[in-house]
């Protein structure tokens, strides 16, 4: 992992207190997808604690997510293991840093012909 900027020594000690804070909104019948995209700004090098939070709140055994955020600093492999220890069940498919179109459209493309399997 790169070295992150300054701001991280400062914010990290509140980082466990936001883990479990509340969502908005709900997904209703989870269990009918197989397949998640779920997408993420990159903070203070990894994914928000929200998203721990999110996906702690379903079953997500045997899914597949396909992580894809933002980022100008941190690659999104380095939110994985937050990804990992909130689904430990769920496989975590090749992610995305969407910096570019060119890049978004040949993920989604790659996407589309192996879930289409």
């Amino acid at each position: 992992m790169a070295t992150p900027p300054t701001a991280v020594p400062t914010a990290m000690p509140t980082l466990p207190n936001a883990i479990n804070m509340p969502l908005a909104n709900h997904v209703e019948n989870m269990n009918q997808y197989d397949t998640i995209l779920l997408g993420y700004p990159i903070w203070w090098g990894t994914a928000p604690m929200f998203i721990a939070t999110f996906l702690e709140s379903y079953d997500l055994d045997g899914k597949t997510i396909y992580p894809f955020c933002t980022s100008s600093y941190t690659p999104i492999e380095d939110s994985y293991d937050l990804l990992r220890e909130a689904a430990p069940n769920a496989t975590i498919g090749d992610g995305l840093t969407a910096n570019s179109d060119d890049a978004t459209n040949q993920w989604l493309n790659k996407l589309t012909s192996e879930t289409a399997r």
